[in-house]
């Protein structure tokens, strides 16, 4: 069996947005959640009240886009394992790609999925845990904020498309009112 090597570039890419999406979430139910120091650990540590209460594993799913999970079952890669078993309760989070949407459990139902072998675009023959949905919970995270976050990332990124856009747009209103003076 394959497992997938790390890579420092998607880690960069989803590890950080992908925590604070769930920091936010778990702290809207009295959770304050702490990035572990331990770079190799669970990635964040739970408290409540000042005292710690466990752990939360955090993946983000670039393939799930909007709030409609596109697959049968929530795959977990079994190398996670070291990561869903600790000495307080764990909790695993999926979320969406833009997160606005996440999946949650407690590890426990995880580490119980069956298993399987499975190919995906980084390795074959892969082990993965097959989280059946209704294991899950589904939370709508969906923030205004998100979106016009989303929304001024994709205009710094596309500035000269939309200086295009709005060059077009007056031209064709001008285009317009010479008509209505025809």
């Amino acid at each position: 069996m394959a497992t997938k090597r790390y890579d420092q570039k998607l880690h960069d890419k989803y590890d950080g947005p992908g925590r604070q999406a769930v920091k936010k979430f778990l702290s809207k139910k009295g959770i304050k959640a702490e990035d572990n120091e331990d770079k190799f650990g669970v990635d964040l540590i739970l408290y409540k009240d000042g005292e710690k209460q466990g752990y939360a594993e955090v993946e983000v799913r670039p393939v799930w886009k909007g709030p409609k999970f596109p697959f049968p079952d929530l795959n977990v890669p079994c190398r996670k394992e070291k990561y869903l078993s600790n000495d307080k309760k764990t909790l695993f989070f999926s979320v969406n790609n833009e997160k606005t949407h996440l999946f949650w459990c407690d590890a426990e139902k995880v580490l119980e999925s069956r298993r399987a072998i499975v190919d995906n675009k980084y390795v074959k023959n892969e082990e993965f845990y097959k989280v059946e949905l209704k294991d899950l919970n589904y939370e709508e995270i969906w923030e205004s904020q998100v979106h016009v976050l989303e929304y001024v990332r994709f205009l710094k990124e596309n500035v000269q498309l939309v200086v295009e856009k709005l060059k077009m747009w007056r031209i064709g209103i001008n285009i317009q009112k010479k008509k209505d003076w025809i």
